[in-house]
């Protein structure tokens, strides 16, 4: 009984495989697939374009926005060659083999005159070529290292917003999150955060397709500029320093030195005016 009926489901399972065999056969001729990053023609602009239907008197394709169905008629030269509505131009026999016989010359005349080099090439470079191999200590050695110079870094970033009387932030310690604390602690809005992501997203934008994306590699480095040095000059005000720290912080050769300076040096303000009148009644006397 069990038998029979594993027999029937093995002769069931193959017609239809048969079936979808035939079935891919017959419409084979009608499916293609074909992909264009930017497909232009006569009534609009695609993107991300698969070609999924060929048929006689439309073209049926899937875009980054949907599906779409197009006319061969406007679609460009190129495409309508690849997807075969318009045969390529074919060369006169003489022409052809005219440019065969050039191209044959040329390459023979090459050819002879790098063969006294093939020796030397293979003999001085391709078996003598330094072969660079980095071991697994070397590269732990390096993450280890730029662990420790990041999380100094963010410690760094810690004493600086605590001695500019900010609030404690766990942002502080997240990479690339370290400026929303420091600008609260130079007292400037948080919204000029928006400037430090303008670079990373405009290679985004441009592979969308966005129109203008260009402007925002040309505005940011400014607005980086700008917010760089309105925070070299309130931080320092924040820290009670001199404006001259400012001048350090916001020059490349000079500014860590004047980082490390505001994020170990004790308070502007520390000594308060009572502790300073006290001190000249003791000393009076």
């Amino acid at each position: 009984m069990n038998r029979n009926h594993a027999i029937r489901r093995a002769v069931s399972f193959f017609i239809l495989m048969l079936g979808a065999g035939l079935g891919t056969s017959l419409f084979a001729g009608n499916l293609v697939e074909e992909t264009y990053r930017v497909l232009q023609t006569r009534t609009g602009t695609y993107t991300n374009v698969t070609v999924t239907t060929k048929a006689d008197n439309y073209v049926f394709i899937l875009h980054s926005a949907g599906m779409a169905s197009i006319k061969p008629s406007d679609l460009p030269l190129e495409i309508q060659r690849q997807l075969g509505y318009v045969a390529a131009p074919k060369p006169q026999p003489g022409q052809t083999n005219r440019i065969a016989s050039v191209a044959a010359r040329e390459f023979s005349q090459v050819n002879q005159s790098l063969k006294p080099f093939e020796a030397k090439f293979r003999n001085e470079w391709q078996w003598r070529r330094p072969v660079v191999k980095i071991s697994s200590e070397i590269l732990l050695t390096v993450l280890l290292l730029m662990t420790v110079v990041y999380l100094f870094f963010a410690y760094c970033c810690t004493l600086i917003c605590q001695k500019a009387k900010s609030p404690r932030s766990f942002l502080v310690w997240l990479p690339g999150l370290q400026m929303i604390p420091l600008l609260r602690a130079a007292g400037m809005s948080v919204w000029w955060f928006l400037v430090c992501l303008a670079p990373p997203v405009a290679p985004l934008l441009r592979m969308q397709g966005v129109q203008g994306w260009w402007i925002m590699l040309w505005v940011a480095p400014v607005l980086l500029i700008v917010m760089h040095v309105l925070w070299s000059v309130k931080i320092v005000k924040a820290r009670g320093k001199h404006a001259f720290w400012a001048v350090l912080l916001i020059l490349p050769v000079t500014s860590l030195i004047a980082f490390l300076y505001l994020a170990f040096s004790n308070s502007g303000s520390s000594e308060t005016p009572s502790a300073k009148f006290q001190t000249r009644a003791l000393q009076s006397a």
